[in-house]
């Protein structure tokens, strides 16, 4: 497996665990009257009405019964926690897809560096041009090499038959 097919499936492993992370339930470290989790519901759907209603309760007791039953602020609470998951999550997804994105990159980079041909493309102009003046510069070339060597071989021979 090469580096891009790897960065590729560690990019949408991590998209798809942030989006993951906010459908699963969030809740408190604290529990309602009958000792069940206070419940925030999840990073796309938040769910304060049980956190609402416990805050409710223990501020009519406070009320009530005074300084010894304390108040309390789960709906506040909840709203960090949900806060904290999807910063997380977005985090984690935008690294995700920058990953992948870059991955991709570089794949179609090299895919098209791989299948492209060498020479005179349409859109490599410094290579028809280059092209162009080689073939310039060796066409006048060849007939005066032609004839010296010509004449190095005349001479040669004359130098050998005299």
């Amino acid at each position: 497996m090469n580096l891009q097919r790897f960065l590729g499936l560690v990019a949408a492993a991590a998209v798809l665990g942030a989006g993951i992370a906010l459908a699963l339930p969030v809740g408190l470290h604290a529990v309602d009257r009958v000792g069940q989790p206070i419940g925030c519901g999840t990073g796309f759907l938040p769910d304060f009405d049980t956190a609402t209603e416990l805050d409710g309760l223990n501020r009519a007791q406070h009320l009530a019964g005074g300084p010894a039953f304390a108040l309390s602020d789960y709906r506040a609470q909840c709203a960090a926690v949900i806060d904290r998951r999807r910063a997380t999550a977005l985090v984690v997804a935008v690294t995700g897809a920058f990953i992948g994105l870059s991955a991709l990159l570089a794949r179609r980079s090299e895919h098209s560096r791989a299948t492209e041909p060498a020479g005179d493309q349409a859109h490599h102009t410094w290579m028809g041009a280059q092209g162009f003046a080689d073939e310039i510069g060796a066409r006048p070339t060849q007939p005066i090499l032609k004839e010296a060597v010509r004449q190095q071989i005349r001479r040669h021979h004359h130098a050998a038959a005299g």
